[in-house]
């Protein structure tokens, strides 16, 4: 089904092989590279109906912007690159060879590019990519801190400040935060669990409570500026969010 499948895309949208397909950066992929890339990634796939059809092309299609950003912008952006040597090391790998043998190795290297339907350069190309993925995966994984200061928080959103200030009342006077959580907070993401919030880093306190990887609900927590130098067991004052009021208390 999958071949199939991919002759009948073929007929229909290679007709000018040539012509572009993809645009990324100032590098041009052609249509006939698509294709071949595309009935490599089908190699063995059976493919049930239309909506996984449509799914391997936009596959293939982000595979080869995510292997040709690697190749122009890890040098660059971030001091990661790949020699031949190393290339060649990692051909070596997937064949199961190395050099050492270099008529087997070469035998085996043809044997490759006819299965894969690829050029030398072009498949130096895409394992010049994967190199690239494992480097800077690695410079992000150095990157990142081993340990952060952490706060864990419970909340309750309300619609107005009136709201928020007599919530307050309510909890200085000694009701139970979880189920005040449950009994009137509009957070649906937090109300059935009396508030639970989880856990905020100094990293969100020091970045004004915005984080590239947070949900699009979270994007102004401006508040944990304010929550982060709250003591453990302390209340916050209402503070103003999207969608209304919250109330913080540090855990």
């Amino acid at each position: 089904i999958g071949f199939g499948f991919f002759q009948e895309w073929y007929e229909e949208h290679v007709q000018r092989p040539r012509s572009e397909a993809l645009q990324v950066g100032e590098t041009t992929i052609d249509l006939d590279y698509f294709a071949r890339r595309l009935k490599l990634s089908l190699t063995g796939v059976g493919l049930q109906d239309p909506n996984q059809a449509q799914a391997a092309i936009l596959s293939v299609i982000w595979t080869l912007e995510r292997e040709e950003l690697l190749v122009q912008r890890a040098p660059a952006d971030l001091g990661v690159s790949v020699t031949p040597e190393e290339i060649e090391l990692e051909i070596g790998d997937r064949l199961g060879l190395t050099q050492s043998a270099p008529d087997a190795f070469a035998s085996a290297l043809e044997q490759e590019l006819k299965r894969s339907d690829l050029s030398d350069e072009e498949y130096q190309r895409v394992v010049e990519a994967d190199v690239l993925s494992r480097k800077v995966q690695e410079v992000f994984s150095l990157s990142v801190p081993q340990t952060t200061e952490q706060v864990r928080m419970r909340q309750i959103l309300v619609g107005t400040e009136d709201e928020a200030r007599s919530l307050l009342e309510r909890l200085d006077g000694g009701e139970d935060f979880g189920d005040l959580a449950r009994e009137l907070s509009l957070d649906s993401a937090t109300k059935e669990v009396g508030g639970e919030r989880g856990w905020l880093d100094s990293a969100t306190k020091e970045e004004g409570g915005e984080r590239d990887w947070l949900t699009r609900d979270e994007l102004d927590l401006k508040y944990a500026v304010e929550v982060f130098d709250l003591e453990v067991g302390t209340l916050s004052q209402p503070i103003l969010a999207r969608g209304g009021y919250f109330i913080f208390e540090v855990q």
